[in-house]
C-alpha cells in the first residue's frame, strides 16, 4: 500500500515537471523580441593650461623689438584674440642717409633723388627740375604721295616736331599692261606702275562681245515638229537666238490603192498613202474570193524589229506562212567627238553618232581644273610693305590664293656709337640699320648721356614695382627707373559640396604666384538629414519584417529615432519569424497552466490527508 502511494506521488511529480517544462518552452519560443542598438557619445573636454584671457584663449609669453615706426613690446599675448598685456617701448624713428639720384631729370619732366633709412629702408624724396629740349634737324625729301619736311629732334629725349613742308611729287606712271583679259560680257583690266614708288593704277578693257555661230534649222515632218534657224556664241556658248519650234505638217494622202484583196466572203481593203511620209489610210473593197499573196520581209532597224517573208490569201487574208519577228539591231555608235569644250570648273560634252540611223548619244568630259601659276612673294623692306606668295589660274585668271600685304619691317637700329670721351663735351653719335644700312646721326650737347639697355636691379612682383638701372657708356653715370608691378595671376579654388553633417565651401580664387586670396570662399552650412519614416512590419513565415526606423533621403544612413541622433546599421533593421504567438494566446496559456497547477496541488493535499483513496 505504501509502495503504491509513493508510485502515485512519483507519477504526479513527473506530470507536474512536464507541465512546468511545457510552459517554459511555450514562453521561451512563443514571444519574439526586438534588438536595440546602443549609441555611445564620447565628449572631449579641452585641457586647461597657462593664463586664461577673458575671451577664453591661452595667454603665452610674447615680445617684439621696436622699429622705426612701431613700438616694441614684452609680456603676454592671447593666442585667440591677440590681446597683449605687458610693457611697451617707443618707436625708434627713421635714420636717413645722404640723397641719391633715383630718377634723372628729362627735358619735360622733373627728376627725383631719394634718402633711405638705414634701419628699415623707408625712403623720402626730393624733386630735380626738368632740363628743357636741345634740338637737331633732319631734312626729308618729298615722295609721290607725301610731302617733304624738316624734322627737329631733341638730342636728350627724342621729342620731335616738323616744319618747312614741300609738296608731294605725284606718280609717274609707265605703259599699261593687261592684268585681266576681257570676256564676251565682262570688262578686262590693264595696269600701269609708277617708276618712282611702284604704286599702280588700273583702267577697264571693253568687253569683247559675243561671236555668233548659226544653229541650222531642222525641217518638220508630217508627225514630228522641226526647228527654226538660231545662233549662239562660239566663245562662251551663250544662246543668242533661240531656235523656235515648227509644228508638224500633217499627212497629204494621194489616190487609194488596194492593200487587201477581197476574199470570197470578206471585204478587202484599199489604202491611200501620204506623199510626204508614206503614212497610209484605208477603206473597204467588196470580197472577191481567195488569192495567194506573198508577204514581203521587212528589214530590222536600230530601234525597231523586222519581219521574215511570209504569205497569205489576197482575198480572205488567211496566213499561209507566218512571218517571224527579227529583233531590232541596236545602235552602232562610232567614236566620240567633242561638242562642248570643258573649262576649269565646268564639264564639257562629247557625242557619238550611230552609223546606221544617225542617232546620237552624249557623255560628260570632266572639268579641266585650274592650272595653277604662282604669284611670287615680294619681300618687305624697312620702309616699304611686301606681299606674301599667292597663285592664280593661267586659263581663267581666277585668284586661287590671295596675296596678303606684309607690313614694312621698320629699321633695326644698332646701339648708338658715341665718339665723345666725356659727357661734358659736345659730340655726335650715330647708329645704323642692320637690314638696309640707313644711318641716323644726332648732335649731342654737353651734359647728354648715352645710356645702355639697362639691368634689372629689383624684380617686380604682383603688387610691388621693381627697378632697372641704366649706365652711361661714356662717363659711367647711372640712372634708375621703376618697373610696373606684374599684377596677380588668378586661378580658381574648387568649392566643397556640403553634406548632411559636414559644412561645405563655395568656389573661390587666389593668385598662383604669391598665394593671395582674391575671392574668399564662403561657408555653406551642412544640409541636415532628410528623414523618411518606415513603419514597423511584423514578420511571417513567408516574409521578413522590420522594426520602426528612419532613413535619410540624401546620405542613405539609417536611424532608430525620428530626430536622426541614433544611427543604426541596415542589419539591425530586419526581423525574422521565430514561431511566436499573439499576446492573447500567451495569456490563455498562462491561465490554463495556473488552473492545472491548482488542481494538481489540491489532489496532492487530499491524498496526503487521506481523504481520497486510490484503488489500484
Amino acid at each position: 500500500m505504501e509502495r503504491r502511494r509513493y508510485l502515485i506521488y512519483a507519477v504526479i511529480a513527473v506530470i507536474i515537471g512536464m507541465v512546468v517544462y511545457a510552459c517554459y518552452m511555450f514562453f521561451r519560443d512563443g514571444v519574439f523580441t526586438e534588438s536595440q542598438s546602443e549609441v555611445q557619445v564620447n565628449i572631449v573636454v579641452p585641457t586647461a593650461g597657462g593664463v586664461r584671457c577673458t575671451c577664453g584663449g591661452t595667454m603665452t609669453d610674447y615680445s617684439r623689438a621696436a622699429t622705426c615706426t612701431q613700438s616694441g613690446f614684452e609680456g603676454l599675448r592671447c593666442s585667440s584674440c591677440g590681446r597683449e598685456v605687458g610693457t611697451t617701448s617707443p618707436a625708434l624713428g627713421h635714420s636717413y642717409g645722404s640723397y641719391v639720384v633715383t630718377k634723372s631729370a628729362t627735358c619735360t619732366s622733373s627728376g627725383m633723388k631719394t634718402a633711405t633709412c638705414s634701419r628699415c629702408g623707408d625712403e623720402k624724396t626730393q624733386t630735380i627740375a626738368a632740363l628743357g629740349h636741345s634740338y637737331s634737324s633732319t631734312k626729308y625729301s618729298a615722295t609721290c604721295t607725301s610731302q617733304g619736311y624738316t624734322r627737329y629732334r631733341c638730342s636728350r629725349c627724342s621729342y620731335s616736331y616738323t616744319s618747312n613742308y614741300t609738296s608731294a611729287l605725284g606718280h609717274s606712271y609707265g605703259s599699261y599692261v593687261q592684268t585681266k583679259a576681257p570676256t564676251c560680257t565682262e570688262k578686262g583690266t590693264e595696269t600701269a606702275t609708277c617708276s618712282r614708288c611702284s604704286a599702280t593704277t588700273s583702267r577697264d578693257i571693253v568687253a569683247l562681245g559675243h561671236e555668233a555661230v548659226t544653229d541650222e534649222a531642222v525641217a518638220a515632218t508630217c508627225t514630228t515638229t522641226g526647228l527654226m534657224e538660231g545662233s549662239h556664241c562660239s566663245r562662251c556658248d551663250t544662246v543668242l537666238e533661240e531656235q523656235a519650234t515648227v509644228p508638224a505638217l500633217g499627212h497629204s494622202y494621194g489616190s487609194y490603192v488596194q492593200m487587201k484583196a477581197p476574199t470570197c466572203t470578206e471585204k478587202g481593203t484599199e489604202t491611200a498613202t501620204c506623199s510626204r511620209c508614206s503614212a497610209t489610210t484605208s477603206r473597204d473593197i467588196e470580197a472577191l474570193g481567195h488569192s495567194v499573196v506573198t508577204d514581203e520581209a521587212m528589214a530590222a532597224t536600230c530601234t525597231t524589229s523586222g519581219l521574215t517573208e511570209g504569205s497569205h490569201c489576197s482575198r480572205c487574208d488567211i496566213v499561209l506562212e507566218e512571218q517571224a519577228t527579227v529583233p531590232a539591231l541596236g545602235h552602232s555608235y562610232g567614236s566620240y567627238v567633242q561638242t562642248k569644250a570643258p573649262t576649269c570648273t565646268e564639264k564639257g560634252t562629247e557625242t557619238a553618232t550611230c552609223s546606221r540611223c544617225s542617232a546620237t548619244t552624249s557623255r560628260d568630259i570632266e572639268a579641266l581644273g585650274h592650272s595653277v601659276v604662282t604669284d611670287e612673294a615680294m619681300a618687305a623692306t624697312c620702309t616699304t610693305s611686301g606681299l606674301t606668295e599667292g597663285s592664280h589660274c593661267s586659263r581663267c585668271d581666277t585668284v586661287l590664293e590671295e596675296q596678303e600685304i606684309v607690313p614694312a619691317l621698320g629699321h633695326s637700329w644698332s646701339d648708338w656709337e658715341d665718339s665723345r670721351t666725356s659727357c661734358d663735351e659736345v659730340g655726335i653719335r650715330t647708329r645704323s640699320c642692320s637690314v638696309c644700312g640707313e644711318e641716323e646721326t644726332e648732335e649731342l650737347p654737353a651734359g647728354t648721356h648715352t645710356w645702355d639697355n639697362g639691368t634689372v636691379t629689383k624684380q617686380p612682383d604682383c603688387t610691388q614695382s621693381g627697378t632697372m638701372e641704366f649706365i652711361c657708356m661714356v662717363c659711367g653715370d647711372t640712372s634708375v627707373e621703376d618697373i610696373a608691378p606684374l599684377g596677380h595671376t588668378e586661378v580658381s579654388v574648387a568649392g566643397v559640396p556640403a553634406t548632411c553633417t559636414e559644412n561645405g565651401l563655395t568656389d573661390g580664387s587666389k593668385c598662383s604666384v604669391c598665394g593671395v586670396v582674391l575671392t574668399e570662399q564662403q561657408l555653406v552650412p551642412a544640409l541636415g538629414h532628410k528623414l523618411i519614416h518606415i513603419a514597423a512590419v511584423e514578420p511571417t513565415e513567408d516574409m521578413v519584417g522590420n522594426i520602426e526606423y528612419w532613413q535619410c533621403d540624401r546620405c542613405g544612413k539609417y536611424f532608430s529615432d525620428k530626430n536622426g541622433d541614433i544611427e543604426i546599421d541596415i542589419s539591425e533593421v530586419s526581423v525574422t519569424y521565430s514561431g511566436g504567438r499573439s499576446l492573447w494566446q500567451v495569456i490563455l496559456a498562462a491561465a490554463a497552466g495556473v488552473v492545472l497547477l491548482a488542481v494538481i496541488a489540491m489532489i496532492i493535499s487530499k491524498l496526503v490527508k487521506g481523504k481520497i483513496t486510490l484503488k489500484l
